[in-house]
């Protein structure tokens, strides 16, 4: 039983605490743990663990923050993959042979994945107000690009 009892002591358990869970006296303990030094020992481990493996919180903290960020952005990239061959499974069948089609493909492709494209949510509001649609040079290019190409 006083072995343990020093075993528990010694991994930082207090003597108050060793008390109360074994029934032994508090000066009982006291009184054995100064007459076989159990405080020295006490402090050696400690002074040990500190060595062995001395705790840079900061450091700790950056990894999991960082390896956390890791993993939203291969969640990211995952989803995006993902929706992106969704998108082009779903244009295959649709014929693109005027601004029209670049617009129920672009509207398609929104749906799927929410973000600037093509015709911006701007230009989206415009259209439903009955302005005309300005696009730009860059998406005219693009779009007499792909209709050569058919």
């Amino acid at each position: 039983m006083w072995q343990q009892i020093k075993a528990l002591y010694v991994s930082g358990v207090t003597l108050g605490q060793i008390a109360r869970q074994t029934g032994v006296p508090k000066g009982t303990l006291c009184a054995r743990a100064k007459r076989e030094e159990w405080t020295r020992e006490k402090n050696d481990t400690l002074a040990l663990k500190e060595q062995v493996a001395p705790i840079d919180r900061a450091t700790t903290v950056a990894s999991v923050v960082a390896e956390h960020r890791l993993a939203t952005l291969l969640s990211g990239a995952k989803t995006a993959e993902t929706l992106a061959k969704r998108a082009e499974e779903a244009s295959k069948d649709v014929p693109v042979k005027t601004l029209e089609d670049v617009q129920q493909v672009q509207n398609y492709r929104q749906g799927l994945w929410p973000s600037s494209g093509l015709i911006t949510p701007q230009q989206q509001a415009d259209v439903r107000a009955g302005k005309r649609l300005v696009i730009s040079s860059e998406v005219k290019a693009y779009v007499r690009a792909s209709l050569q190409q058919m």
